[in-house]
């Protein structure tokens, strides 16, 4: 499997730590969502994006990943053949993304 490389500053260049919050510091969560416009077809294949929200405002960032939707769950793809290269590649880039995320914050530059 190739490297997954994502620098997620480019993505969110007007997001700055510190400006809407009384605490100085913004509110950052993430998570990986099945088809989170619900488009997809019953037993046709989603998109598994990773989600980033910051002070309530959500970006999502696609995987590149699609599978169906009784094969995502509890946050992991299951019953496919290729379910153990396909969590490992989505662990590398939620990794990644969120080494990015914490790096921005930590030096107080735009997320």
């Amino acid at each position: 499997m190739g490297d997954i490389g994502i620098n997620v500053s480019p993505l969110f260049p007007h997001v700055s730590p510190g400006k809407e919050n009384k605490n100085d510091m913004s509110v950052v969560s993430s998570a990986l969502v099945w088809d989170h416009r619900g488009r997809t077809k019953k037993g046709c294949e989603g998109p598994l994006e990773y989600r980033i929200t910051i002070d309530r405002k959500s970006w999502y960032v696609n995987t590149g990943v699609k599978v169906c939707r009784n094969e995502w769950k509890f946050g992991a793809i299951v019953n496919r053949a290729d379910a153990d290269v396909l969590n490992e590649r989505l662990r590398i880039l939620a990794d990644k993304i969120e080494v990015d995320i914490n790096r921005c914050i930590s030096e107080g530059v735009a997320i």
